[in-house]
């Protein structure tokens, strides 16, 4: 999955009243078949911040590692929870 790709669907930007609130889809596994998505706050600027600034603190969720990893064997950058072992950086991407 490309960038892109990947901010349109775990990445999500809301602004409101107090500012502007950056948040990232995880994906757990409390049960090997049942996945759990929750929306977690990963950073708020101000109400004035340019689509410059949003689009610089998007993409840095992109190379947070407690977000997302790259795939040892298919080199392709995925949600952590939909790699194994994602402690591992020879991790392999399950989906």
């Amino acid at each position: 999955m490309d960038d892109e790709k990947l901010i349109k669907e775990f990445i999500r930007t809301e602004r409101d009243e107090d500012g502007v609130e950056i948040t990232v889809c995880e994906i757990e596994w409390p049960t090997p078949s049942e996945p759990v998505s929750r929306w977690t706050v990963v950073s708020q600027l101000p109400l004035d911040a340019s689509e410059a600034q949003i689009d610089t603190a998007v993409r840095s969720v992109l190379v947070d590692s407690r977000f997302f990893g790259v795939c040892a064997t298919c080199h392709e950058r995925n949600p952590n929870g939909w790699m194994h072992d994602t402690g591992d950086p020879a991790n392999a991407a399950a989906l």
